[in-house]
């Protein structure tokens, strides 16, 4: 599974960019959007296929209208000990840009089996962190649920 294509919806520098992900159903698009300060704070990033499951069991934040599809802490820790070794900026951009698409991937292949197979609730044996303080505790921790 790949990004196929990204286009730059409007040419303000802060707006959203959006692109097609392939996955067993087919290729969904993705707006990707909030990456003022990539190597921070990770991208909002958000699907509208009907099959989405939008609720949070699903790693979905409706109120936010987007996935949750990575920790922060995680995210931030993760380029913080790269940028401390003195990494190429460039380099952890592309790496940046290159883990959302593969995390976005996975999350879209399970959103669509769960609508494909009826699945209702997450599944269990989907590693995935749980949400808010409990999901920090597991990455702290190297647990997930």
């Amino acid at each position: 599974m790949q990004l196929n294509s990204v286009k730059r919806v409007t040419s303000k520098r802060d707006s959203p960019l959006s692109g097609l992900i392939r996955h067993p159903g087919g290729e969904s698009e993705i707006v990707i959007s909030r990456f003022n300060n990539p190597l921070k704070v990770p991208p909002s990033i958000n699907c509208s296929e009907r099959w989405v499951r939008r609720n949070s069991d699903w790693h979905y934040e409706d109120h936010n209208n987007r996935f949750c599809w990575v920790l922060q802490d995680e995210w931030e820790e993760h380029f913080e000990r790269r940028k401390s070794t003195g990494e190429n900026l460039s380099t952890l951009c592309r790496d940046a840009g290159a883990w959302a698409i593969k995390a976005m991937e996975y999350v879209l292949m399970r959103h669509w089996t769960g609508y494909e197979f009826g699945i209702v609730d997450w599944p269990q044996d989907w590693e995935s962190f749980s949400h808010g303080d409990e999901g920090v505790i597991e990455y702290r921790t190297g647990r997930f649920h």
